[in-house]
């Protein structure tokens, strides 16, 4: 069983590294010489270039000790892609400047917080003081932004303004249903049965959600991180590429499922593993 586990996700992972091989080509398309159009592009663009180097950071990952870190990588994909579900399908064109606004929002955010942890302005030492130049140059701006984007947000907090979780202003669970509605990528199924279990491998304190695991089994671990990577990173790169209009010359989603069928292919002459335990009582 543990040779059977082990010969699965290797080749998973070979699926993940092509994967991997194939974005980083395509992001040179988006390097230099790459113009956006608009706000969308923008966005499109950067989320394309992140998933790519996200997916070129997995294909280091080759030990079943990279579990935690493999799953990490799957909560990443999964709102990269409700986010580009949600700026490809916009038909307001908002949701682009909305994510550009959250963008700032948070970063002055993080600057306040560590004037705040210095005592004020005044007590943040020389290496620290563009943050408060970008709070001077930056704040009542992103404040109206934050009045105008997220009002529920204030109101949640007694009129104080408050820099939102998501720049929908929706927690990521509401945005997953609400990408599904649209675009049916069974993002909702995901969440709502892997979602939680990967954040309790990854965050859980002490060794929720893999203590007393026999050892073939973050093997298998791996093996599902690996397909998760790959049908999220589908999902996010072939709608980034069909919203700068490249889909014609690039079918990414076309290409990207060659190499999931030759994974399925060699995977049908494996026995089928045993599913992950829960552990042990």
């Amino acid at each position: 069983m543990k040779e059977s586990a082990a010969t699965a996700a290797s080749i998973y992972r070979d699926c993940a590294d092509k994967v991997a091989d194939y974005l980083i080509e395509r992001a040179k398309l988006l390097g230099e010489g790459f113009t956006p159009r608009n706000e969308r592009d923008t966005c499109l663009a950067g989320i394309f270039l992140r998933t790519a180097a996200l997916m070129k950071s997995v294909r280091k990952l080759n030990q079943s000790s990279d579990f935690q870190v493999i799953l990490s990588a799957n909560r990443t994909l999964l709102e990269l892609a409700v986010d580009a579900i949600l700026i490809f399908e916009d038909k307001t064109g908002d949701a682009a400047g909305a994510l550009l606004a959250w963008e700032r929002s948070a970063k002055l955010n993080i600057c306040e917080e560590l004037v705040a942890y210095y005592g004020g302005a005044a007590s943040v030492p020389p290496r620290s003081q563009p943050q408060v130049a970008f709070i001077d140059r930056n704040k009542t701006a992103i404040e109206a932004d934050r009045d105008r984007l997220w009002p529920a947000w204030i109101k949640r907090w007694d009129g104080k303004r408050r820099h939102p979780e998501r720049w929908t202003g929706n927690a990521l669970r509401k945005d997953v249903r609400r990408a599904d509605e649209v675009a049916r990528r069974g993002l909702t199924e995901i969440y709502e049965t892997k979602y939680r279990e990967m954040c309790l491998m990854v965050h859980g304190q002490g060794l929720a959600g893999m203590r007393n695991l026999e050892e073939h089994t973050f093997h298998l671990v791996c093996m599902l991180g690996y397909d998760g990577c790959v049908s999220l990173t589908i999902t996010a790169a072939d709608l980034c590429f069909k919203g700068l209009d490249m889909s014609r010359a690039y079918p990414v989603k076309e290409e990207l499922r060659v190499f999931v069928e030759e994974r399925n292919r060699r995977l049908q002459s494996l026995p089928p593993p045993d599913p992950p335990a829960s552990g042990k009582k």
